[in-house]
This record gives structure tokens, sequence and C-alpha cells, in this order.
């Protein structure tokens, strides 16, 4: 049974990749970028870990005192596939910046390289989610779209320093590359918790409120579970 705490591991966790770029931004060396971004992100993949030990825990089903399987226990669905909004949220966000306090670091460092990576990751970090939950053609999708985008402003922003160059138009573009890989970026921020519970849905698993043992008094409760279709 899963908690509505996982879905607060994953905001926790997601507000540490939040604070990493503002504070590292001025890393001098491309060590000491890759070192912080390593510390950013193994909170991150230790949280993971803990949903995905939960969910091994529900799959397991009732065990008699030995450890076996209890025999007389009720046919429970084999949950190991399910996938956590909460884990979806923070790939999306943590990946993305992470890459973003990566490509901080290569223009505070004048690593190009480190800053073309960076670039790279932020592209593809709000689409993590989707990857996670299995929405494979949907985050390549949106990946590429957003990369393209961003080398688009990249290129807009380079000829802007020739003499030749229209400003105004420039601008427009600039702006409207930036504005493109910004609205799909938070798109895919805001439907990785939605991607989750579809591929819950199409494995015929269901997260959400579901009637629970009576209380002392004898009323129905309600509690937050993962139920399987069968």
């Amino acid at each position: 049974m899963f908690s509505s705490g996982l879905e607060l591991r994953g905001a926790v966790l997601a507000a540490c990749a939040l604070a990493w770029p503002a504070q590292h931004a001025q890393a001098e060396t491309v060590r000491d970028v890759f070192v912080r971004a390593s510390a950013t992100i193994s909170p991150l993949l230790y949280g993971l870990a803990r949903v995905d030990a939960a969910q091994e825990t529900i799959a397991g089903g009732s065990t008699g005192p030995s450890g076996d399987t209890d025999p007389t226990a009720p046919e429970t669905t084999d949950v190991s596939s399910a996938k956590s909004p909460g884990a979806a949220l923070t790939w999306a966000i943590g990946t993305t910046f992470v890459g973003w306090g990566m490509a901080a670091g290569g223009i505070a460092s004048g690593e190009l390289g480190l800053f073309i990576v960076g670039e790279a990751v932020s592209a593809f970090g709000p689409s993590a989610g989707h990857f996670y939950a299995g929405e494979i053609g949907h985050g390549l999708a949106t990946s590429v779209i957003r990369g393209g985008a961003l080398f688009a402003a990249d290129v807009i922003l380079v000829l802007a320093f020739e003499d030749d160059w229209d400003q105004n138009s420039g601008e427009g573009l600039f702006l409207g590359s930036l504005a493109v890989a910004a609205g799909l970026g938070l798109y895919d921020w805001i439907d990785a918790p939605r991607a989750a519970r579809r591929t819950n849905e199409r494995n015929g698993l269901i997260l959400g409120f579901a009637p629970m043992a009576p209380d002392r008094e004898g009323h129905p409760t309600l509690g937050f579970a993962l139920v399987g279709k069968f």
C-alpha cells in the first residue's frame, strides 16, 4: 500500500535539485561541477530506490512465519511494474535542474563542452518522467523539439553579434525559441505524474483511495492504495 508520504518524498527531493544551480553556478572546473552534480542526484536516486523497495514489498503478498507465501492468503495482483507519480515528477524536475546547473557551471568556468552537455541534459530532463513511466515516444518527441528550440536560440544569439543581423527580428525569434522550450518543459513537468498513472491504468493498476478495514467504532474508512484489476 502506498501512502501520500511517497509523494512528499518526491517533492522534497525535487527541492534539493532546485537548490543546486543557484548555489554552485560559480564552479571553476569541470570536476567541481560533476562532483556537486553527483552530490545532488544521489538523494534523488536513493528516494527512487525507496519507492522501488515499497513496490517490491507490495508485490510480495502475504507470507507465513517462515517467510514462505501463505497458501491461505487471498490471491494478489503482481504490482512490481507499478509507476509512482511522485517518482516521475522527481525525475522530470531533478534531471532538468541538474542540466541547468551543468550549463551554468559551463558558462561560469568557460567550459564550452560542459555547457553543451548541460543544455542537452536540460532539453531531455523534463521528459525523464515520461521515460520512467514507459512513454518513450512522447519523451523522444518533446525532447527533440525542446533541443531544436534551444539550439535555434543559441544560433540566434551568436548571429546577434553580426553587423548585418536584424536585431528586431532576431530578438523575436530568440524569445520565441525560448518560449517553445520552456512551454514544452513545463507541460512535461505537469504531465509526468499523469504519465505514471496512465501506465498503471494500462497495466490494470489504480493508485488512489480504496475502502479499508473499519475503525474501532465500526465506521468504514478510506486509505491511499494501489489496486490491481484481475
